[in-house]
């Protein structure tokens, strides 16, 4: 053991030997916010054995790099020591070798890196982290360093690749690196003296790769464009087409286009200066201009309208389903439509939509004053609505019209409001020859006004003023007025009824002798 320790001491020895050839106290780049502290063997975890760093010097934002093949504990103190931003532990961190403990039994060998005196929020983490520079005399990954010298550092880092590591993990600038092999006994150093290395990594320029994203696009479409990241950028510039929206410094940026084809491009920038730019050619397809047009804009209920796109495409989507450049609709009441179309490059236009108006249809009801009658008598036909115009199949033009036809007829009228709508109904009038007395009674009967408001009056003949009744139903069959006819002439108050059509019966005892309909309004 003893023998292995004086082995130990002698490299140490040598090692101390080269680093003193190097100048104390090298500020690499006055203007710079990175040091960097480098070893093998780590520290002790106790108070007279850890690593102390005294920011004596007033540099903003500063940030603090350790490497070391072992654990470590690091306190951070001084009079700017607010100034520190972030500080990164990189390296092996092993727990084994326990060399700042030989030859004293190892206790507390396995302790665990701290860094003291910063918020923790400030204070990561690295094990073994990607070398950011690729050199065939240091390891690939970051492990340790322990000389300033350019060859090889007996499997651990070079000082360019340590210090190449922390400046970009920090994105900021080297200032000083500090470098031994053996524990950071309870060493201290102040930022204002420290600094024993400045070599760094060749400066190499950025390659930006490929860009990669859509290449035929539409007016108006958002979409995201990127390179793959490059290892030490600073920064990336994009330069898009003009009146594109869209700015980003990262290896990603989203786009809004406009109608304006073009190229985008985009340069990486790190601390060597700015890559050439890499083109990606962008094609902008035109939206699809639409409009709809409609065979009429005004119908009545029931009829139908043909809706056409205006304009060829290769797809068509209404919001009824059809997927036609044309459709037929046939609404009961007012509706907009919509529709949409694809054009070239799968680019969709903008929503159209079109309004039709449905102009509801008059509600007639053909009524007659005597559905029955004798031959040569006359009934009173009605259309059971106000409207512009009537028109009845026997050509007359009014309201209503008397006929007295000789056989059982059909009537029908029809009607029109003044949205130009028409409806029509039928009636039907039966003629009987009369020989009967039930056929002379009913004809001696007669029910008016119809349409009726607050009154409808009954006449009879004065054979039919003894026990005789009226009996008037609603459109559901239920009986709502009831009253005995006692003299010739007899008038039934049916304010209370409401507006609507109303079939009556005369009953002379309990045999109906005239049906008909009258209208409340």
């Amino acid at each position: 053991m003893k023998k292995l320790y004086k082995i130990k001491n002698l490299i140490f020895g040598i090692i101390l030997i080269m680093n003193s050839l190097v100048s104390i106290s090298q500020v690499c780049n006055p203007a710079g916010n990175v040091i960097v502290f480098s070893n093998y063997d780590g520290s002790k975890e106790t108070t007279l054995g850890r690593l102390n760093i005294v920011v004596d010097v007033n540099i903003p934002n500063l940030k603090i790099g350790i490497c070391s093949y072992e654990r470590v504990t690091v306190d951070i103190s001084g009079p700017y020591a607010g100034n520190v931003t972030s500080v990164i532990y990189a390296g092996y961190g092993g727990t084994v070798n326990c060399n700042c403990y030989y030859p004293l039994t190892p206790v507390g060998c396995h302790a665990t890196t701290t860094i003291t005196g910063v918020p923790t929020g400030t204070v990561s983490y690295s094990i073994m982290p990607p070398s950011t520079y690729l050199d065939v005399n240091g390891y690939n990954n970051i492990i340790c360093s322990y000389q300033c010298v350019p060859g090889s550092n007996g499997g651990c880092n070079t000082p360019g690749q340590v210090v190449s590591y922390f400046t970009n993990a920090f994105s900021g600038t080297f200032r000083s690196h500090t470098t031994q092999y053996g524990c950071w006994n309870g060493a201290t150093f102040s930022v204002s003296t420290t600094g024993n290395c400045c070599m760094t990594a060749p400066c190499t320029l950025p390659v930006s790769g490929a860009v990669v994203g859509t290449n035929s696009i539409c007016a108006g479409s958002t979409n995201t464009y990127s390179v793959a990241p490059v290892v030490g950028a600073t920064s990336y510039n994009w330069t898009l087409p003009g009146g594109w929206i869209g700015t980003s410094t990262t290896n990603t940026i989203s786009t809004t286009a406009n109608s304006s084809a073009g190229t985008i491009s985009v340069t990486v920038s790190n601390a060597c200066g700015t890559s050439s730019a890499s083109v990606k050619a962008i094609t902008v397809n035109a939206l699809p201009t639409l409009t709809i047009a409609a065979s009429s804009s005004t119908i009545c209920s029931g009829q139908s309208v043909i809706l056409t796109a205006s304009t060829t495409a290769t797809s068509y989507t209404w919001n009824t389903g059809v997927t036609t450049m044309t459709t037929s609709v046939s609404p009961t009441l007012t509706t907009v439509y919509t529709a949409s179309v694809t054009g070239s490059g799968g680019c969709i236009s903008n929503t159209a939509n079109c309004t039709v108006f449905v102009n509801t249809n008059p509600n007639v009801v053909a009524l007659t004053s005597n559905s029955l009658i004798c031959r040569g008598a006359s009934a009173i036909l009605t259309a059971s609505t106000s409207a512009t115009s009537y028109t009845w199949n026997t050509g007359a033009t009014t309201m209503s019209v008397s006929v007295s036809p000789s056989v059982t007829s059909t009537y029908t009228v029809s009607v029109s409001n003044v949205a130009a709508c028409v409806a029509s109904s039928t009636v039907l009038v039966t003629v009987n020859a009369c020989t009967g007395l039930n056929e002379i009674l009913e004809n001696a009967v007669s029910v008016y006004p119809n349409p009726a408001n607050g009154v409808i009056n009954v006449d009879l003949t004065s054979e039919l003023t003894k026990n005789s009744s009226l009996e008037v139903y609603d459109a559901l069959g239920k009986l709502v007025v009831k009253q005995n006819l006692n003299s010739e002439l007899n008038s039934i108050n049916i304010s209370s009824l409401t507006n609507g059509v109303y079939t009556f019966k005369i009953l002379k005892k309990a045999e109906t002798i005239k049906t008909g309909k009258f209208i409340k309004q």
